[in-house]
């Protein structure tokens, strides 16, 4: 338990995740501070992240702070750490002017790298984007399309340190319905694109080569976690279709021709996965 009347645990009726964004709005209501972070019950927290991140807001016009973050397995071990700064121009990260990183989000698919676990919010800046937005489906997102509408209100403060940690494991709800959560995502892009025209930096022959790419890696990373899970026949289709789909990029359907192989032997590619992306899906096994 924790003693302190800072914190308020607030009970809700158990409504799924279709139904997060109502969930979360609830518990915004019940607010109190200025200051808005999210932090779900499967991820952590570094113990320094608040005192790194509240500092951001003595400037009135920065409305989110972020951070890099890491994936860590279902024991909490670091699997892999994503740097930010590494492949997001600072324009983008500072969302300086307005707008930049709405651009990178929706248009060249980037989604949401401004990662939940790492973000602290404004509440103010919050309620004028009307609080969590969501996207209908088999999970309620809400972190896009939030994030999405502030970028179109506020400027960003980014810190190019790790300020949140990611749970990752085969059973979680972003990892079952991950195609699903993307062709939504790419849904709601399109619309906010067509009524955000001013964000539109590129043509939508640009978005629409994005987001492929977006797919043929969803969809390899999904082959790949049957090859973990021994499911042979489920990997074997799936790497034939990103091969005969002439959509996939040349190094995926090259990489797609290995895992093939791989579910015909019915053996493992994570070793010379690892080699080539630096990390193993295997960690993500409970």
């Amino acid at each position: 338990p924790v003693n302190s009347n800072r914190v308020k645990l607030i009970k809700q009726e158990h409504k799924g995740a279709t139904q997060l964004s109502a969930m979360y709005n609830t518990a915004l209501g019940h607010a109190q501070g200025e200051l808005i972070a999210i932090l779900e019950g499967d991820d952590m927290w570094p113990l320094s992240n608040l005192e790194v991140q509240v500092s951001d807001f003595s400037d009135q016009d920065i409305g989110l702070s972020f951070g890099d973050y890491s994936w860590i397995d279902p024991r909490g071990k670091i699997i892999r750490t994503i740097c930010l700064s590494q492949y997001l121009p600072n324009e983008v990260c500072s969302n300086d002017p307005i707008g930049a990183a709405a651009w990178y989000m929706a248009g060249l698919a980037y989604r949401t790298f401004t990662f939940p676990c790492t973000v602290v919010m404004r509440r103010s800046a919050l309620e004028v984007v009307g609080g969590f937005q969501g996207i209908s489906g088999p999970v309620n997102l809400i972190d896009f399309p939030t994030f999405l509408e502030l970028s179109t209100k506020t400027r960003f403060a980014y810190h190019d340190i790790v300020l949140g940690y990611w749970r990752r494991h085969f059973r979680s709800l972003t990892t079952v319905f991950d195609e699903n959560i993307t062709q939504s995502t790419f849904e709601y892009s399109l619309r906010f694109l067509a009524s955000h025209p001013e964000y539109q930096y590129g043509g939508m022959d640009l978005v629409h080569s994005s987001w492929r790419r977006i797919f043929s890696r969803v969809r390899f990373t999904e082959a790949q976690a049957n090859l973990v899970a021994g499911e042979w026949k489920n990997a074997l289709d799936l790497f034939k279709k990103l091969i005969l789909d002439n959509k996939t990029q040349v190094a995926l359907r090259g990489a797609s021709v290995l895992g093939l192989l791989a579910a015909a032997l019915h053996t493992n590619m994570e070793p010379l996965m690892k080699f080539v992306r630096g990390y193993d899906l295997r960690r993500m096994k409970e």
